[in-house]
């Protein structure tokens, strides 16, 4: 890992408000690579104060382009980061989001991850650290919820136990995998109606 990541990051992070900071240290390091350890541009574009639309220019060995908020949404899908959290991470930061129209450009392109549209588009993998094409999770397709029996613990954390000494469970309700694309776009749309039209 370049030093100057470690330290983009450290700069940035002061620049965030508390919420930003909770789910740095919490939901996103549990479920994601450490950012020091994504590109640069997309630190800067992740953890810069506005999600601008054109996005920062990258200059490679063999290209140079303009890396996205299109392209750091798809980075972030294709880096196993659930719609509801790229949601509340979008909206954690007041000003990040500024507009009717980047709210919903946004809601835009997780619709269509959710549906398969983007599949195929080249993102950088941090694991891989290669390029490889986006791909939406099957359960992105799934319309079906299902009941699923859940082991019940105790307030200190051990197994339930009935009367017998067999351990209690009982059943939940999941929803469907597509819910949570289409929580996360509802989420979004219902904040735009509250951000300045462009």
């Amino acid at each position: 890992m370049a030093p100057f990541k470690l330290e983009l990051v450290n700069t940035l992070r002061a620049e965030c408000n508390e919420k930003r900071l909770e789910m740095l240290d919490g939901v996103l390091a549990d479920n994601m690579y450490p950012v020091h350890e994504w590109p640069a541009h997309c630190i800067r574009l992740f953890l810069g104060k506005h999600l601008r639309f054109a996005g920062i220019p990258v200059i490679n060995e063999d290209k140079s382009y303009e890396f996205t908020r299109f392209d750091l949404i798809c980075f972030l899908l294709g880096n196993n980061m659930m719609p509801e959290t790229l949601v509340e991470w979008l909206l954690a930061q007041e000003g990040y989001i500024r507009t009717y129209g980047s709210a919903m450009d946004v809601a835009e392109i997780l619709e269509k991850h959710g549906k398969g549209v983007l599949d195929g588009k080249m993102i950088w993998n941090v694991e891989l650290k290669e390029h490889i094409p986006l791909t939406t999770p099957s359960m992105a397709y799934d319309l079906l919820g299902r009941r699923v029996r859940v082991a019940e613990l105790n307030g200190d954390g051990t197994a339930k136990l009935d009367v017998n000494g067999e351990q209690v469970y009982t059943w939940v309700y999941s929803p469907p995998g597509s819910y949570y694309w289409k929580r996360a776009v509802a989420v979004l749309k219902a904040r735009a109606m509250n951000l300045p039209r462009d």
